[in-house]
């Protein structure tokens, strides 16, 4: 029997270094590129999130030969029901990480073991699984000093990437899919995501693009120029990794072809690190968005004066360096790094209102709103 493989996309929206895929291929089989719009929970995907999905999705298919398919309703119903239509005798994804995405792919997998269809998980998104990467007891690091310079350096190398373009066969189906217009990830009342889109390349080629800018130039002034939010001085790939065009193994081992060592790329490498340790303190601590990792601050009195929230949001507090970064995110969806601890300090350390208030906010308005960073 010919083998028949559901490639499901989630949060790996790249056709290099992409391990699922890249299996898939190895199957020598029929394969069904999928998108599936969970729903359940749009609510965990922010507007100016949803916009640069749009723009993800429409330049991955194009790489796919507009072979992607769209879907929307709830992932185990949909992948049932193609394997029953299609006779598939594989599912292949990349694994993500967010709580409710570990709980719904895990109960995926049992689904269709049980089903007993071939079903295989990758890791695409990380350096270091989280559980990759823990004290000598086996228990969980809570600072990031000891996690990057004791727990990532003793840790496995990070795998290889794959960087061969595979020539794969790919097909369309029509069974229940939508366009991508359907998916309704743009603002329906308002344009105004047009300005926010005109200063970046929404695709893998666009991380490319931004990766070889800062490789050959600004990483060996990163540890200064960062600090400034005045300096074109990051990489700008964060939402890029965020969405999977482009994966932290290729922007690691790039780093590593450079075949130097300075402070900049030190520290560069080090933010990396920071990311990784993030998500492993969200693995392991899964309601950290709802509460105080310090229960220290449980009984604070926090402020509820909504009307100073609503002049922070529009960046009209009067302190130019709040505004500026305020309204710089409205209008591109981006805020230099440095600025969003300069806010984020001022929201809670000045006004009082409570931090969970500020990061919804970020979450709706930023491209790269992640919820472990």
């Amino acid at each position: 029997m010919d083998n028949k493989i559901l490639m499901w996309f989630q949060y790996d929206l790249r056709m290099y270094d992409n391990p699922a895929l890249d299996y898939a291929h190895t199957l020598n089989g029929d394969i069904i590129p999928i998108y599936i719009l969970d729903d359940a929970n749009i609510d965990k995907i922010g507007s100016a999130s949803k916009v640069w999905l749009h723009y993800s999705l429409k330049a991955l298919d194009n790489s796919l030969n507009n072979t992607l398919n769209y879907l929307i309703g709830d992932p185990i119903d949909i992948i049932v029901s193609l394997i029953k239509k299609h006779n598939i005798t594989h599912v292949v994804w990349n694994r993500c990480y967010e709580p409710y995405q570990i709980k719904r792919n895990t109960n995926i997998k049992i689904k269709l073991t049980k089903m007993q269809i071939n079903t295989m998980s990758f890791n695409s998104t990380l350096l270091w699984e989280p559980w990759e990467v823990s004290k000598p007891d086996k228990t969980p690091y809570k600072i990031f000093t000891p996690f990057y310079h004791k727990g990532c350096q003793n840790a496995v190398q990070p795998r290889a990437t794959t960087d061969n373009h595979p020539n794969i066969k790919l097909f369309k189906h029509c069974d229940g899919g939508v366009t991508l217009n359907e998916l309704l990830l743009l603002p329906i009342t308002t344009m105004w995501h047009n300005q926010m889109i005109k200063s970046w390349d929404i695709s893998e080629n666009g991380a490319w693009t931004i990766l070889n800018k800062f490789l050959t130039g600004k990483i060996n002034q990163y540890k200064h120029n960062r600090d400034y939010p005045s300096i074109d001085g990051t990489s700008k790939l964060g939402s890029y990794i965020h969405f999977g065009q482009i994966s932290p193994h290729q922007i690691y081992y790039k780093i590593k072809e450079l075949h130097q060592s300075n402070n900049s790329i030190e520290c560069y490498l080090s933010e990396l690190g920071w990311r990784e340790f993030a998500y492993n303190l969200l693995y392991y601590n899964p309601d950290i968005d709802s509460r105080n990792l310090n229960t220290k601050f449980d009984k604070f009195a926090w402020g509820d004066d909504m009307e100073l929230f609503k002049h922070w949001k529009r960046g009209t507090t009067g302190i130019p360096i709040i505004d500026a970064g305020m309204r710089e995110l409205w209008q591109t969806g981006y805020m230099h790094n440095r600025v969003r601890m300069i806010v984020g300090s001022f929201l809670t350390k000045n006004l009082l209102i409570n931090w969970q208030h500020g990061a919804k906010w970020f979450y709706d308005t930023l491209f790269d709103s992640d919820l472990a960073n």
